[in-house]
């Protein structure tokens, strides 16, 4: 519907009646506006993509991500022009889930004879396990920025992609705000792991903690599993089948998750006074974290 007088109350009004009939997205010229419906819609999936691409107007289907995935997509082809997509928003907002949904659909359509489409679509969850976090408003929260970039023959077939990030929160990984934790990739590991990663992270017989790094997150969500509802051995398989279909060897993969447990077993370290200055009270955790770094200790 157009409506007669566009001004920011008319559009928050708009956005709140549609909302209310599960209508999530909202056209305003060339924006699409998204509000965060907090739980799964059926609006998604390959038939919606097919819906999308192959309509000859679009503007008779209701707004979507599809429909400004297909646009840029339409522009990129028929035009021979560049496509830029910006997608902003607060905590919460939903930009995580939109990059997906906007991803999917750039990769399913532009589906060529290999399997880099699929490569590109795997990145989601590496960069979700290492980037993202509980926070007070979002369970799944990007702290992160990213710059993604998409390759398409002239006929519209995915041939090349490159990703940038910026802007990781890095101190998060010692300190998190009231009711907020650390990076999913250290809960994924210490409770959804397999035994080899434990080994490789050598957190044997103590995965479940306590680990200094994670104990002020679990004290902030009352002694709750952190992500309540995740199964962490399935995200963490999730991860580890991205990994293997980048390319990733066994080895290699094994040398991330002890990397990850390098900085777990940093964290344990104690410093107390000694003499006019300090020392560590326990070098085990430092050998260990020496040894997954491929340091040496004693030098």
């Amino acid at each position: 519907s157009q409506l007669p007088t566009v001004d920011e109350q008319s559009i928050s009004n708009n956005c709140r009646e549609r909302y209310d009939k599960d209508e999530i997205y909202t056209t305003c010229g060339r924006l699409l506006i998204a509000v965060n419906p907090y739980k799964a819609l059926t609006i998604y999936g390959e038939g919606e993509i097919n819906r999308y691409h192959g309509a000859l107007d679009r503007s008779e289907l209701p707004p979507h991500i599809y429909a400004m995935a297909a646009a840029a997509y339409q522009g990129m082809v028929k035009e021979g022009r560049s496509q830029s997509v910006i997608i902003s928003g607060e905590s919460g907002a939903g930009k995580t889930e939109t990059s997906k949904f906007f991803l999917e659909f750039m990769a399913r359509v532009g589906k060529g004879a290999g399997s880099l489409h699929e490569k590109v679509l795997q990145t989601n969850p590496i960069l979700e396990a290492f980037g993202n976090a509980r926070t007070a408003l979002n369970d799944n929260s990007s702290r992160f920025g990213k710059f993604l970039r998409l390759e398409f023959t002239a006929s519209g077939k995915m041939c090349g992609a490159s990703l940038r990030t910026y802007l990781l929160e890095k101190t998060r990984v010692t300190m998190q705000g009231e009711g907020e934790q650390n990076y999913h990739a250290f809960y994924l590991l210490t409770l959804g792991g397999t035994a080899a990663a434990h080994e490789a992270a050598s957190i044997d017989g103590k995965a479940k903690g306590p680990w200094a790094l994670l104990a002020n997150s679990e004290r902030a969500a009352g002694g709750k599993p952190p992500l309540s509802g995740k199964t962490f051995a399935a995200d963490f398989e999730k991860v580890a089948l991205a990994l293997e279909s980048l390319g990733v060897s066994a080895d290699h993969a094994a040398q991330v998750w002890g990397v990850v447990g390098a900085v777990l077993h940093s964290g344990q370290l104690v410093f107390a006074a000694q003499g006019e200055g300090t020392a560590v009270t326990d070098p085990a955790p430092f050998r260990i974290a020496a040894q997954k770094l491929g340091l040496d200790y004693d030098k």
